[in-house]
């Protein structure tokens, strides 16, 4: 009997003990379950600039992923090509240089060109007779003849304002002074000074590097998705911060069997000069096939512990923190899979600092 009283009693001690540590444990998950909530003075919300969102759903263009390579925009790529044969005198420009249109290229000797002035200077003395002599005949040919010896000048390359001169002054120009016809680079240069050249003869490319083409190869299974007009961001390795904004131009009528890919063509453009032909690159499409998700603002989104948290409006200037499993993002928004629905109310600017209060009211209580 003695001995059923003592276990009796270690019995109903360690029960005690058993329900004080069980309390104590509630007690602390209570407070740990505490420290998620945070309860801020209206004073405390207006300093911490906070914006409230709703979480909603909303329409998205998932961009089509493609690699390509830069070119030059062949629309923009000029050679330099006298239809006449001479001698090439001075040159101002070479492989590599940056041109402005109607700037000179190269000065050039040719007895073709002086042989056309000389015509032309006929003729306008002639057209000048029969307007003194009244020989209205003679006048309406000679002009018709004036136009055409003018055409030819423009054609070898005088400007109207140098045939103008040369109708003024009556002087034959010696050299026939070569310009760009576009903004650009010398991409190729066969000029040498001294040198002759034939009807024919490739001078000078000049290409415009601004506006170039990407091109780009299309998956079969993508092709529904996109179409002509398309808005394109460009990426290439070497700037990884840089993107390029480009346009599709192009989408090609033949696939290729092994690849399952068709050829498209986008046109970018790029002043910087980071963008080079022959650079391979990662572009991504527009999707026309616009899909609807569940999002939130990125901003909204704080780590904690390698975690991703929201924080949930739980009251008036109450704020309970929740976990969220997120997807990908967009257009400056998250895909949220997990952890929120629609309508909740969310913090979607000023997290960090309610993430900070946070944080003290924890080192607080430990």
């Amino acid at each position: 009997m003695k001995y059923l009283k003592i276990i009796v009693i270690i019995f109903m001690i360690l029960s005690f003990t058993g329900c004080r540590e069980k309390i104590a444990e509630n007690k602390e998950e209570g407070e740990k379950s505490d420290l998620k909530r945070l309860e801020l003075k209206g004073e405390e919300i207006e300093n911490s600039r906070i914006k409230i969102e709703k979480v909603e759903r909303r329409k998205f263009s998932d961009s089509i992923k493609v690699t390509g390579e830069v070119s030059f925009n062949y629309k923009r790529v000029f050679n330099i090509t006298p239809l006449f044969s001479g001698i090439v005198r001075e040159i101002y420009v070479f492989d590599g240089d940056r041109v402005k249109k109607g700037e000179r290229v190269a000065g050039i000797f040719s007895k073709d060109f002086l042989s056309a002035q000389s015509d032309y200077l006929l003729i306008m003395k002639r057209y000048k007779r029969a307007i003194e002599k009244g020989d209205k005949e003679e006048e309406t040919l000679s002009l018709k003849m004036l136009n055409a010896a003018r055409e030819k000048l423009k054609i070898m390359g005088l400007d109207e304002n140098e045939i103008d001169t040369l109708s003024e002054k009556g002087e034959i120009f010696p050299l026939l002074f070569i310009k760009s016809p576009l903004n650009g680079a010398v991409i190729e240069s066969n000029a040498i000074a001294g040198g002759t050249f034939t009807e024919g003869t490739i001078l000078f490319k000049i290409a415009d590097i601004e506006n170039l083409w990407v091109n780009i190869n299309i998956y079969e299974k993508d092709l529904y998705k996109i179409e002509p007009g398309s808005h394109v961001i460009v990426k290439i390795p070497s700037y990884p911060d840089k993107e390029f904004k480009g346009r599709l131009e192009l989408i090609g009528d033949v696939l290729n069997k092994e690849t399952r890919t068709v050829k498209g063509r986008v046109v970018v453009s790029d002043r910087t000069g980071s963008l080079k032909p022959g650079m391979f690159v990662e572009a991504l499409i527009e999707n026309k096939k616009s899909i609807e998700i569940l999002s939130i603002p990125e901003s909204a989104v704080i780590k904690m512990e390698g975690k991703n948290f929201v924080f949930v409006l739980a009251g008036e200037n109450t704020f309970q923190l929740k976990e969220v499993e997120l997807g990908k993002s967009m257009e400056g928004f998250i895909e949220v899979i997990k952890g929120l629905k629609e309508g909740e109310s969310i913090v979607s600017e000023g997290s960090f600092i309610l993430k900070s209060h946070l944080l003290r009211e924890r080192m607080e209580v430990e």
